[in-house]
């Protein structure tokens, strides 16, 4: 019975707080109160992913998926949360109603209903902004050869042009050099902004994987046979700087913002991912840079604030808000890759709540996002992320 009143005193109250807002747009999914005016200032943002929302749906009518939005909203208001980064598209999949994508595999509710639309509903009510998380390019983290027969989106684009897709030993990509492939991302953006009330169009760090087998050779062939003359590695920086281009148009068009959240590494971006974020910032063509800054203090090779700090230099003098991006996922573990630092998430149980402390010292820096959700409110998390949840709910 308890539990009964606690959750409808919730609802109670997340319902109550939407007050002022405008009427439905047409092309929205559900009777959504408007879009709200997200407040400008230091945000606050957690990120929900597709294995999290997965295990949220799993099993469960629309109406028992509420609840657990609501639920979710209740968590992120008791730490101050203002922003909720949602999976959009993973793997070349949705997780909202699409004309253009394949439902995700990752739904496996118990009735048919569309996901993306529960939780905007949801946050709407609450005042927490969704930001559209999309993996623009990934399609398989594995050689998995069967998904060009059973992603209908990804058997036509190969079937149009092999050369659309960048298959590797060890993952598959849309190859960010097919002019088709460019005009399928900006149209999912597209139908998620005409769709749904979201704040930001946000891509993460999966732009080009390992590329050492040179696995789009003939495409690079191609161009060069048309009159290109760029190496090859500028030629691919090329490539996703176009995209990045025509998604500002897009999002500036729709009053929308674009959120990078690239690695942490501003060299391995450059050479590696083949992101050329300080021409991206330099053009203004992004409006938040999240960068990955999942080390601790102690990190051997990218220490927690040298690396914030390298993040601060490049944003300076930048129309750019700065986001750090944290590792709550790293609470009570390991970190292998740290050196000498390895043991640090496990023999301390304040290293996040510091790292907001630095953060907040540091006056151009606009914002925290914490990865990822279920590794702050989780049934199984560490006794070291539950010590730091009290902490940062003190700070924030």
């Amino acid at each position: 019975m308890k539990r009964i009143v606690s959750l409808l005193l919730i609802i109670s109250l997340l319902l109550c707080s939407c007050a002022g807002n405008s009427a439905k747009n047409e092309n929205q999914t559900s009777d959504y109160k408007g879009k709200i005016s997200y407040q400008s200032g230091f945000t606050n943002a957690v990120w929900l992913s597709f294995f999290e929302i997965s295990e949220l749906v799993k099993g469960k009518t629309e109406e028992e998926f509420r609840e657990e939005i609501i639920n979710l909203c209740a968590n992120l208001l008791s730490i101050r949360s203002d922003t909720l980064i949602v999976h959009a598209v993973a793997f070349c999949d949705s997780f909202y109603e699409s004309d253009l994508l394949m439902k995700s595999k990752y739904i496996k509710s118990k009735t048919d209903f569309d996901v993306f639309d529960v939780i905007c509903d949801a946050c709407v009510s609450a005042g927490i902004e969704i930001q559209a998380w999309i993996n623009p390019y990934r399609i398989s983290s594995a050689k998995d050869l069967s998904v060009l027969k059973n992603n209908p989106t990804v058997r036509k684009l190969y079937s149009d042009d092999s050369n659309n897709l960048i298959i590797t030993e060890n993952e598959i990509y849309l190859n960010p050099a097919g002019k088709s492939v460019q005009r399928l991302i900006l149209d999912e953006a597209r139908e998620i902004i005409e769709k749904y009330p979201v704040g930001a169009i946000h891509l993460d760090d999966y732009f080009y994987p390992d590329m050492t087998s040179f696995a789009d050779r003939k495409s690079y062939e191609n161009y060069k046979k048309d009159g290109g003359s760029l190496s090859v590695e500028n030629w691919r920086r090329e490539n996703v700087s176009s995209l990045i281009s025509s998604l500002h148009t897009l999002t500036s068009q729709n009053n929308v913002s674009l959120v990078i959240s690239p690695m942490a590494n501003t060299e391995k971006n450059y050479s590696l991912k083949f992101a050329d974020i300080p021409l991206w910032l330099e053009n203004g063509w992004v409006n938040t840079v999240i960068p990955q800054v999942y080390f601790g203090f102690e990190n051997e090779n990218a220490p927690f604030e040298k690396t914030v700090d390298e993040w601060v230099s490049l944003t300076e003098n930048k129309d750019v808000k700065l986001v750090i991006g944290l590792a709550f996922y790293k609470c009570g573990k390991a970190d292998p890759n740290a050196g000498s630092g390895k043991n640090e998430w496990l023999d301390n149980d304040d290293i996040i709540s510091r790292q907001i402390r630095l953060i907040l010292q540091k006056n151009t820096i606009c914002g925290v996002a914490f990865f990822s959700y279920s590794h702050i409110f989780g049934k199984n998390i560490e006794k070291v992320a539950k010590k730091e949840l009290q902490n940062i709910k003190s700070m924030l």
